[in-house]
């Protein structure tokens, strides 16, 4: 197998999310597993259901995750109202649950906090993220997140293991 693509870095969301990529398709060819892991089109005025998706015949992988990269100093929460989106067609997290429900994926939201220090990001469950959302609530307070597998990052990048999918 050849070696990961791995695409120039941005500021922001976008680099969280070819970081994550790259983390996928690195422990894929390194455990040989049959999957593989992208980034959706986006477009700025065409909102998308999830940013990175992995295609793979074993359903432990086929699945879609949201991706948010917040500044650590900021942040105390992810808010339903200014972290996603809401369109003619409903808010974003109504729509990726139907989008979910349609491919039958698994769904994740992949939370990085950047700090001077180093960045931190957990793993949360779809399921665990719409919750709260039906149930009104403002969003997702980060010590909440934490208490969700966090990804192991070692020389600034991210690592993708067995153990972090299968906790969540």
């Amino acid at each position: 197998m050849g070696s990961p693509i791995r695409w120039s870095m941005g500021a922001g969301g976008s680099k969280f999310e070819r970081d994550l990529v790259h983390a996928f398709e690195t422990f894929f060819m390194g455990n040989s597993i049959a999957a593989m892991a992208y980034r959706r089109k986006q477009s700025r005025f065409q909102p998308q259901e999830f940013d990175v998706v992995i295609d793979s015949a074993s359903r432990k992988w086929y699945s879609a995750i949201e991706c948010k990269s917040v500044l650590g100093d900021r942040a105390k929460c992810i808010y339903f109202t200014s972290n996603f989106n809401t369109t003619a067609d409903g808010h974003q997290l109504d729509r990726e649950a139907i989008w979910l429900r349609k491919t039958g994926r698994r769904g994740y939201l992949a939370i990085e906090v950047r700090k001077k220090g180093g960045n931190t990001a957990a793993i949360v469950p779809f399921s665990a993220v719409y919750a709260a959302f039906q149930a009104e609530k403002i969003g997702i307070r980060l010590e909440e997140v934490w208490e969700y597998p966090l990804l192991p990052r070692k020389g600034g990048k991210y690592f993708i293991t067995d153990s972090v999918f299968d906790a969540v």
